[in-house]
């Protein structure tokens, strides 16, 4: 029997981004009750809300053999943000293996890791709008509000969009260091 896992990550992008690296990485297709969108540190670090059906989520899952993995942003400061996860993990009685863009050891997010991997002759704009996440410096920001209500569908998975191999031997050394 497979051991059930949930992956918390802090938005739609994440979601996204986490769905087609491992279905590329490990040819396992996850789906979206896999993958729970926490909407960020702020949300999980309440006792109240998100942050309680959070840590429930993760102490059935545990309860049922499970594994739990936060993959979050580490933002302006690294290991801030992984002691603060860590503490909450403790204070919390939950367990989890914990990963932070864009490199699970410097400062930044998921779009600092997405700035790295995608291919030069990608649309900038139609990238924006998918992943929703107006902070990818592409100098078209200016642009971002123009495309917000546009529906565009888009596999990310194709090379066309991601050098998503570009990571795989940094990410594959950091994945379970915690």
């Amino acid at each position: 029997m497979e051991k059930p896992i949930n992956i918390f990550v802090e938005g739609i992008a994440d979601e996204k981004f986490i769905q087609d690296y491992v279905s590329h990485l490990l040819n396992i297709e996850l789906s979206k009750n896999d993958i729970i969108k926490s909407e960020g540190w702020t949300n999980i670090n309440s006792k109240k809300g998100k942050g309680e059906l959070i840590i429930n989520k993760m102490i059935s899952n545990s309860d049922n053999g499970g594994l739990n993995i936060i993959i979050f942003d580490s933002d302006s400061d690294y290991e801030k943000r992984r002691k603060e996860i860590l503490k909450w993990g403790v204070d919390n009685s939950v367990e989890f293996q914990l990963f932070l863009f864009p490199n699970n050891s410097l400062p930044g997010a998921l779009e600092d890791l997405l700035e790295k991997i995608i291919n030069k002759n990608t649309d900038k704009k139609i990238l924006t709008e998918i992943l929703r996440i107006p902070k990818i410096n592409f100098n078209i920001l200016h642009e971002y509000n123009e495309l917000k209500n546009k529906k565009v569908n888009i596999d990310f998975k194709t090379k066309k969009f991601y050098r998503i191999n570009a990571i795989l031997p940094q990410t594959a050394k950091a994945v379970g260091k915690e």
